[in-house]
C-alpha cells in the first residue's frame, strides 16, 4: 500500500498534515510523519521508519511574504507498508513533485484563506496530488520487489476477472466476459504479480498454450454453484496443471460464490480429484469475488510460497535484444493489457511486460490520464539496451469504462539510435495508427499494417539520411521529461 503526504509547519501550532492520500490514516500516523519536520530541520531528503511504515521525505521552501522570514516550511512524503525503498528514485520523483508545485499559479495562497486566490490554489493543488499519487509507478520505488507471472485459469464466469479486480481495488466491478488472455498487474507482499486472465470459454482454450510457458504460478476458479460443470471443471483443473511446463508451480485454488453456496470441502475434494494432482504445492481456499471473502489472504498464501521457493530473475532478460521490433496492444480497466500485434512476433519473449511498463511510466508521465488525447513521447529502457518511441491514442467503445479504448503502438529502437532517425520515425507511426484504429477488429489486417511500419523504421535505408531536430515530447514539462531520460 502507498500513502502520501503533505506536511506544512503552521505559524502557531506547529507541524501539521495538510493533504493526505488515501484519506482514514491514522492521525497519530499523521502527525509523527509531520513532526519529521522538526527531526530533520536541515536535511532536504531523508528516509525514516515511522511505526513501521518506510517513509521517503523531502524538505522544501515556499516563498509567503505574508509568512515569519516570508517562507513557508513543507514536507512531502511517499510513505510505504511493504519493501525497501529505492532512495535516488524517491528522491527524483519527489523532487519532481515539488517543481510542479511550485509550478501552481498563485499557489502560495492555499496558506492564506482570506485570499481570493485561496479556492482555486487548492484545487490545482489537490488535483496535482491526486494525479501524482494515482500515478505514482510503486515499483520504481520499491527496491527487491521480486517480479512474477501469475496464470488464472477456470470454467466461464467462475470470477476469475472479478477476483483480480478486487485485487487491484479497482473502481469498477462490473466485468465484461473475457475474450483474449489479458495482463494485469498487482502489487502485493513486496512482489509485483503480472496476472494472466483466460477466457474460460472452450473456444478460446489454444489461446492458452503460449503463457503457459513461462508461467510462476497457477490459479484455478472454481465455480461452487455451477454443479453441472463438475466434471468439466475437474477435467480442467487437471489437464492444466499436469502440462509439463507447470506441473511443478505453486496451485492456488479458490472455491468461489461461497456468498451464495457454503459447500462441503470434503465433497469439492472429491469431486475435484485433489488428492491425485501431481507435484504441484497446492491450497484450497473459500472465496467470494463480490465480497473480496478469502481473496487477500489467498494470494497472501500464493506470494508468500513464490518469494519462498522461486528463483527470481529479470521477467524481461538483459541478454535478449528486442530492438527492431513494433508492438500494437490495448488496455482497458476491466481486461488488462492485450498485445494485438507484434512484428516480428518471435522477436520479444514477453511483450505484455513492455507493453504493461511503458503504459505505468505513461501513466505517471500524464498525471494518470486515461489518455484521453494523443500523446507521444520515448523512453530508454536501460537494462534492454533500447529506446522506446511510444504513441497512445484511443477509439470510441460503449463497452469499456468512460467508452474509450486506449491503444499503444510502441517501436524498440537499438539504445544508440540517432535522435533524428526516432523523429524521422514519427509521421510513419502516426501515419499507421491511423490506419489500425480503422481495423482494429482485423488482426490479419493489423499484422499487415504493423509489418508496413516495420519495414519502413527497420529496413529502409532511407529512415536515417536525415537528422531531425530533438523534440519536445506532448504534453511533458521540462522536469518530468528530463527524470524519464534516466529509465
Amino acid at each position: 500500500m502507498k500513502i502520501l503526504v503533505l506536511s506544512h509547519f503552521d505559524q502557531k501550532i506547529g507541524p501539521t498534515p495538510f493533504v493526505c492520500i488515501p484519506e482514514g490514516v491514522n492521525k497519530d500516523t499523521l502527525a509523527q510523519i509531520a513532526d519529521l519536520i522538526n527531526l530533520y530541520q536541515n536535511k532536504a531528503f531523508f528516509i525514516h521508519n515511522v511505526k513501521g511504515l518506510k517513509t521517503a521525505n523531502s524538505l522544501f521552501q515556499m516563498i509567503n511574504q505574508k509568512a515569519r522570514a516570508s517562507t513557508e516550511i513543507l514536507l512531502i512524503s511517499i510513505v510505504l507498508t511493504e519493501g525497501d525503498i529505492n532512495t535516488d528514485v524517491a528522491r527524483d520523483m519527489l523532487n519532481t513533485f515539488i517543481e510542479e508545485m511550485k509550478g501552481i499559479t498563485d499557489i502560495q495562497a492555499i496558506f492564506d484563506h482570506q485570499s481570493k486566490a485561496h479556492d482555486k490554489a487548492m484545487v490545482a493543488l489537490k488535483d496535482l496530488f491526486t494525479n501524482f499519487y494515482n500515478a505514482l509507478p510503486v515499483e520504481e520505488v520499491v527496491q527487491n520487489r521480486k517480479d512474477a507471472k501469475i496464470f488464472v485459469f477456470g470454467l466461464s464466469k467462475a470470477g476469475k476477472t472479478t477476483i483480480i479486480r478486487q485485487l487491484q481495488n479497482a473502481k469498477s466491478k462490473d466485468t465484461i466476459p473475457t475474450t483474449n488472455v489479458s495482463m494485469s498487474r498487482v502489487h502485493l507482499n513486496n512482489m509485483s504479480l503480472f496476472v494472466y486472465d483466460t477466457p474460460g470459454q472452450v473456444k478460446f482454450r489454444p489461446l492458452w498454450a503460449p503463457y503457459l510457458k513461462s508461467q510462476d504460478a497457477l490459479v484455478f476458479v472454481f465455480d461452487v454453484t455451477d454443479k453441472d460443470n463438475y466434471d468439466n471443471a475437474r477435467a480442467l483443473l487437471h489437464e492444466v496443471s499436469n502440462m509439463e511446463t507447470v506441473k511443478d508451480l505453486p496451485l492456488l485454488i479458490l472455491l468461489n460464490k461461497v456468498d451464495i453456496v457454503l459447500p462441503d470441502l470434503d465433497h469439492v475434494k472429491k469431486v475435484l480429484d485433489i488428492d491425485n494432482l501431481e507435484g504441484n504445492i497446492h491450497k484450497i481456499f473459500l472465496t467470494s469475488a463480490t465480497t473480496n471473502k478469502g481473496i487477500v489472504e489467498s494470494f497472501n498464501w500464493l506470494s508468500s510460497e513464490l518469494l519462498r521457493t522461486k528463483d527470481f530473475i529479470e521477467p524481461l532478460a538483459v541478454s535478449e535484444d528486442v530492438s527492431d521490433c513494433v508492438i500494437f496492444s490495448r488496455w482497458d480497466e476491466l481486461e488488462g493489457i492485450e498485445i494485438l500485434s507484434v512484428y516480428p512476433e518471435n522477436r520479444v519473449s514477453d511483450p505484455e511486460l513492455i507493453a504493461i511498463r511503458c503504459l505505468s511510466i505513461a501513466e505517471f508521465i500524464f498525471g494518470g490520464q486515461s489518455f484521453s488525447e494523443k500523446v507521444s513521447f520515448v523512453l530508454p529502457i536501460a537494462h534492454l539496451k533500447v529506446r522506446a518511441a511510444i504513441y497512445y491514442d484511443f477509439i470510441a467503445d460503449k463497452s469499456v469504462r468512460g467508452g474509450k479504448l486506449p491503444l499503444s503502438l510502441v517501436a524498440l529502437f537499438k539504445e544508440d539510435t540517432a535522435e533524428g532517425i526516432i523523429e524521422k520515425a514519427k509521421p510513419v507511426m502516426e501515419s499507421g495508427f491511423e490506419k489500425m484504429k480503422n481495423s482494429i477488429k482485423d488482426r490479419e489486417q493489423l499484422r499487415k499494417i504493423l509489418r508496413e511500419i516495420y519495414e519502413v523504421l527497420f529496413t529502409s535505408k532511407k529512415a536515417g539520411e536525415v537528422e531531425g531536430k530533438k523534440s519536445k515530447p506532448k504534453g511533458v514539462s521540462n522536469n518530468l521529461n528530463e527524470f524519464f531520460k534516466k529509465f
